[in-house]
């Protein structure tokens, strides 16, 4: 989960024309549980190098055809806390993986 910007010189737009250096960047937004990260570019309608791909900015020159362009981003762990009484303190604590298996102990 993210949002993308999308300028076109210094102005932020979602307007392109031919020809135009468009500058495209994408910012995983923060969630109360979930932390998420940039993952990779997705698109069909322009070449993006594997480079391009991994980065969270790129730029391309506007073709004269409409582009896709989907920022992806994966999920990270999740905080886990537990509060107990002494006689029942539970010892696991930390971020995890999602699915991941944790082991509880007292």
């Amino acid at each position: 989960m993210g949002t993308i910007l999308t300028k076109v010189g210094n102005e932020e737009t979602m307007i392109a024309f031919a020809g135009d250096l468009v500058d495209v960047s994408a910012s995983p937004i923060n969630h109360a549980v979930y932390s998420f990260v940039f993952s990779h570019w997705e698109t069909e309608d322009i070449e993006l190098t594997e480079e391009q791909k991994k980065s969270d900015t790129i730029s391309f020159v506007m073709p004269e055809k409409k582009v896709n362009l989907t920022a992806v981003f994966e999920k990270k762990g999740v905080v886990v806390s537990f509060l107990a009484s002494p006689g029942d303190a539970v010892d696991t604590f930390g971020t995890f993986a999602l699915s991941q298996d944790i082991q509880l102990s007292r």
